[in-house]
């Protein structure tokens, strides 16, 4: 069993988000557990996109001011920055995975 399978399972199992905040001095996202664990992303490092009449776009990097609304959703899967309807799915963060399978070949190369 990989740690991303272990991860998964224990989120069913009870393991949920209680907070989700953006930090602007650090431009992270941070969630807390009930468990009392605390994780953060960098917020330049998630694929923010936006629907096209061509497909889905990668968009620039928002402004601080657009990040501060954040929110999780009521069953607590998807963390979501209200003001620019961006969401990632709490569980997929978690395995590390920020984007796409080409957004994240390019964020480590």
């Amino acid at each position: 069993m990989t740690l991303a399978t272990q991860i998964a399972s224990d989120i069913e199992q009870g393991v949920e988000p209680v907070e989700a905040r953006y930090l602007p001095e650090s431009r992270e996202l941070e969630i807390r557990f009930n468990t009392g664990a605390c994780y953060r992303w960098p917020v330049d490092s998630l694929q923010m996109q936006e629907k096209t009449a061509d497909g889905w776009l990668d968009v620039s990097a928002p402004a601080n001011e657009q990040l501060t609304n954040v929110r999780l959703w009521p069953h607590k899967e998807v963390v979501e920055f209200a003001d620019i309807e961006q969401c990632f799915e709490v569980s997929a963060l978690m395995r590390g995975q920020l984007g796409s399978k080409r957004w994240m070949q390019k964020l480590l190369s």
